[in-house]
C-alpha cells in the first residue's frame, strides 16, 4: 500500500543514537519492507515537535499509510498531537515503529494503540518541558558568568573567546562578554536621551564622543551652558534622527530607526553583564548539567540533549 515516510529533527546538528533524519529513514524503510508497504512520498523536516502543522496539508493523493520512527517524531505537544491523530486516523493508517502500533479509524479511546500513543505523547511533552527548564537554567548560569548565551549579542557588547579549566582539568572555550568601545558610547548617549533631566552641554558632549563632526549642537541655546535643562524624554524617533543626522551608525553601518533605538538596553544593564574573570570560582557547564540532572527523574532524550550539546555553536545574528 502507498505510504509516506515522515522524519523530523529539532536541530540541524541532531545526528546521534539513530535519530538523525537518515537513521529515521532507514528504520522506516526496513519497517516498510517487512510489512509490504510501498513508500512513494518522503517528508523530512527540521522543526520543533511542539508544533507540527505541516504534515496534514502536504499528503499526496492515494496515500494510505504514514510511518514514523516513534511517537516523539509525530509530536511533543499532547493537545496538538491528539487533535492531529484524530484527524489523520480517519483517512490513514498511522504507524509508529518503535512502539509497534498502528492507529486508524478503528482505533478508539479504549484501544491499546490509543492508550500507548497517549502515554508516549505525555512522556514526550514532559521531556520537552524538562529540557526547556534545563536550557533556561544553563542560559542563566552563562549570563551570571558574563558568557554569551547564544543568539543576538546586545548592542554595546561583543565577546572574546576564553579558555577555562573545570575541576577535572578539562579545558573548554567560552565566549565572554566585553564592552564594544564604540557601541557603548552610543548606548550612553541613547540612555542619556531616554532619562532626563539633562543639560545642553551634557548631551552635546556625549554626541561629540560618537559623531564624525567636530562640534555637534544637539539643543540650540543662546547661552550654551549647563543651566539649560531638558526635562522631557526624547522619543525613539527623535533619538534615531539625531544619530542619523550626525552620521552615527548602527550595526554593519546601518542607520538607526525607532525600532533599533527601542531595543537598546540601558548602559548600566550592559555593564553589569560584563563579568571579571575568576577561574577559581568558575564552574563548568558539565558540572551544572550534572547537578540539574540529579534533580530530574526523567533522562534527557537524544533530541533535546542535542540542543544543549550544541548550545555554544548557535549562530550569532548581528542583525536585529
Amino acid at each position: 500500500m502507498s505510504s509516506i515516510s515522515y522524519c523530523r529533527v529539532s536541530t540541524k546538528n541532531q545526528s546521534i543514537n539513530g535519530r538523525s533524519l537518515d537513521e529515521q529513514a532507514k528504520i522506516i524503510s526496513i519497517y516498510a519492507i517487512n510489512n509490504n508497504l510501498n513508500i512513494i512520498q518522503y517528508i523530512s523536516e527540521i522543526m520543533s515537535g511542539k508544533k507540527n502543522r505541516y504534515l496534514s496539508n502536504n499528503i499526496n493523493n492515494g496515500i494510505k499509510n504514514i510511518i514514523f520512527a516513534d511517537v516523539s517524531r509525530f509530536s511533543r505537544n499532547v493537545k496538538e498531537g491528539l487533535t492531529l491523530i484524530n484527524k489523520l486516523k480517519k483517512k490513514y493508517n498511522i504507524h509508529f515503529v518503535d512502539e509497534n502500533i498502528v492507529i486508524n479509524k478503528f482505533s478508539n479511546e479504549d484501544s491499546i494503540e490509543i492508550k500507548t500513543f497517549k502515554n508516549k505523547l505525555i512522556q514526550a511533552e514532559n521531556e520537552s518541558i524538562a529540557i526547556g527548564k534545563r536550557i533556561k537554567r544553563i542560559k542563566q548560569f552563562k549570563a551570571d558568568k558574563g558568557e554569551h548565551k547564544g543568539g543576538i549579542i546586545p548592542f554595546g557588547l561583543t565577546y572574546k573567546n576564553k579558555i577555562i579549566t573545570d575541576g577535572q582539568g578539562n579545558e573548554k572555550i567560552v565566549k565572554k562578554y566585553v564592552l564594544d568601545e564604540r557601541a557603548i558610547k552610543i548606548v550612553e548617549f541613547i540612555t542619556l536621551c531616554k532619562n532626563p533631566p539633562f543639560t545642553n552641554r551634557l548631551i552635546t558632549n556625549s554626541m561629540r564622543k560618537i559623531s564624525i563632526y567636530d562640534d555637534p549642537i544637539i539643543i540650540e541655546d543662546e547661552n550654551y551652558n549647563n543651566k539649560f535643562v531638558t526635562y522631557e524624554r526624547l522619543t525613539d524617533k527623535n533619538i534615531a534622527d539625531l544619530l542619523n543626522i550626525y552620521e552615527v551608525t548602527y550595526k554593519n553601518g546601518k542607520p538607526f530607526t525607532s525600532a533599533t533605538v527601542r531595543i537598546i538596553r540601558d548602559v548600566n544593564e550592559l555593564k553589569s553583564m560584563v563579568k571579571h574573570d575568576d577561574d577559581d570560582q568558575h564552574k563548568s557547564i558539565n558540572n551544572i548539567n550534572h547537578n540539574i540532572n540529579k534533580n530530574c527523574n526523567k533522562e534527557i532524550d537524544n533530541e533535546e540533549y542535542e540542543i544543549i550539546k550544541h548550545f555554544d555553536k548557535m549562530q550569532i545574528d548581528d542583525d536585529i
